[in-house]
């Protein structure tokens, strides 16, 4: 029995770590305006100043040190502005890390834990090189096609199970082929 995990696929769709600024949210535009205005500035101030240095020109009076004043007011803007974006929303539908993979597994079948995942081929795979794939192990926060060669534990036995992946639906299957239900009981 194949279960849906569409729903799993879109929490790590959505998910974004908060350490994360999603690009196109107002907090990414705002650290991104800032950065550019402080760097800008920066650059034209060292530039003016160079200048007045290689003229001879009064940096403590006249237009230069206007000109450094207003580059020097721009660049705290920038710094200002990067440091606002921090508290901006960054578009993260889910500040919650969805759970990996194998924890879904063990949710979805009752399982206490679910072990040594080591892939066993599949469709990428290329039979004239090898079975490329295999050993990989069960990714976290995707479903990639193919089949998992698993341990999986809970309180009354120890067994092989295979995973297989298969779009946006996952199966659990014993040895000997058997669909586990969702419950972790056979069907």
């Amino acid at each position: 029995m194949m279960v849906d995990f569409s729903k799993w696929v879109e929490a790590w769709n959505s998910y974004s770590p908060s350490h994360k600024i999603t690009p196109g949210s107002p907090a990414y535009i705002c650290n991104e305006i800032g950065v550019t205005l402080a760097m800008v500035a920066a650059v034209l101030a060292l530039a003016v100043t160079v200048y007045a240095y290689a003229t001879g020109e009064d940096i403590e009076h006249g237009k230069t040190s206007h000109i450094i004043m207003c580059m020097f007011s721009l660049a705290i803007v920038g710094v200002i502005l990067m440091f606002m974006s921090e508290q901006l929303p960054s578009h993260s539908t889910s500040s919650t890390k969805p759970p990996t993979l194998s924890q879904q597994i063990e949710r979805t079948w009752n399982l206490d834990a679910l072990d040594d995942c080591k892939r066993t081929g599949g469709e990428d795979d290329f039979p004239v090189f090898g079975w490329l794939n295999d050993g990989e192990d069960l990714p976290d926060s995707r479903l990639k096609d193919g089949n998992w060669d698993c341990v999986a534990f809970t309180d009354e036995h120890i067994q092989h199970v295979l995973v297989h992946i298969k779009g946006d639906k996952l199966g659990l299957y014993k040895a000997d082929g058997k669909a586990l239900a969702a419950n972790g009981k056979n069907e």
